[in-house]
């Protein structure tokens, strides 16, 4: 008789990405709404390609770095992937965790930022080049200053909309940490 081969599947990680996108896309649609003055709707469509794009990324780098990891640390992550719950490892755990933390959410704003950029290229109105004419520069400064400020605004709304929602998803962890029903 062959050896019986197991699937596992870690449906409450499934359940928990669902409901942590939902809260992040919310969020992040409402903050770029509001600050960056686009509709509702293209807030909506805005955050959630950013979303699933940066989450596709970040399965995707964590499958890739996972291996490496010491097997101390590689079961602290799948225990509480699977069981909610970590061993403890000593006094490298709460250093560890805020590495951790500060380097997804780094990660995750960089491949948002940069997915952002794409996206207005792509779905954005086409922009023409300024015109250097000697007898216009003055407005071509103004030009130049505007579009490098809208890309300060951009960046600022996008930090701003990681930043809340990445708080409330924390908050949503300690909530069911706390809690027995998940």
């Amino acid at each position: 008789m062959g050896e019986l081969q197991y699937l596992v599947l870690p449906l409450r990680t499934f359940a928990l990405q669902g409901l942590f996108l939902l809260v992040a896309i919310a969020i992040e649609a409402f903050v770029l709404h509001n600050r960056l003055g686009i509709s509702k709707r293209g807030g909506v469509r805005y955050s959630l390609t950013l979303n699933l794009i940066s989450t596709l990324v970040g399965w995707l780098l964590f499958f890739t770095v996972e291996p490496f990891l010491s097997n101390a640390l590689q079961l602290n992550i799948m225990s509480y992937i699977f069981f909610n719950e970590t061993y403890q490892l000593g006094s490298s755990l709460p250093s560890l965790t805020v590495v951790g933390v500060f380097l997804i959410f780094s990660v995750t704003f960089f491949v948002e930022s940069q997915a952002m950029n794409l996206l207005l290229r792509m779905w954005g109105t086409p922009q023409q080049p300024p015109k250097y004419d000697s007898s216009e520069r003055k407005q071509n400064r103004l030009v130049r200053y505007k579009s490098s400020w809208t890309a300060r605004l951009r960046s600022s709304a996008l930090l701003r909309a990681n930043a809340l929602s990445y708080g409330a998803i924390a908050l949503l962890l300690f909530v069911l940490r706390r809690t027995t029903f998940l």
